[in-house]
């Protein structure tokens, strides 16, 4: 599974998630005629990718591929519902990464202030998760598909 394919699998997983059902997942930031946001909706983009080689000290060895660090931004927006609307979408986020995000790589979960976006119309709350694992050597640069097994699991993650 390539990235695209990562941000959709997170995306079902909040879609399913208990107190995150009403989010809806926004496959764009929004922009345009998808303003004023009308409910809480969520935007996941790729924030950053870290790739070093693997083995012994940071040297490759035979096979080893390399290890992978993934963070991914969550924008949560909660029109009309305000920075403790926020906070509670995020709690529930946290629950759901506790339970799912283990196997997917799970290292990380942060958030930064609530803030007004003015042109979404919203309170917005980035949030960031820090996935980590190991891309297999036969993968190639343009899939994940063998980080640490964890986007073979995101491919069936249950909520």
């Amino acid at each position: 599974m390539d990235l695209s394919g990562l941000k959709a699998a997170l995306g079902r997983m909040i879609a399913l998630g208990p107190g995150l059902s009403q989010v809806e997942v926004l496959a764009a930031f929004p922009h345009g005629s998808a303003l004023p946001l009308v409910g809480p909706a969520a935007f996941i983009s790729i924030d950053s990718l870290e790739l070093t080689p693997a083995g012994l000290g940071g040297f490759a060895t035979g096979g080893a591929g390399e290890n992978a660090a993934v963070t991914l931004r969550f924008d949560f927006f909660a029109p009309g519902g305000g920075g403790t609307c926020l906070d509670e979408l995020y709690e529930a986020f946290c629950a759901v990464m506790l339970r799912e995000g283990g196997g997917l790589g799970l290292s990380r979960v942060w958030s930064e202030r609530t803030d007004w976006d003015d042109m979404a119309g919203s309170y917005r709350k980035s949030v960031r998760v820090l996935l980590v694992g190991r891309v297999r050597a036969d993968s190639g640069r343009d899939s994940v598909a063998g980080v640490n097994g964890f986007v073979l699991k995101a491919e069936t993650v249950e909520v």
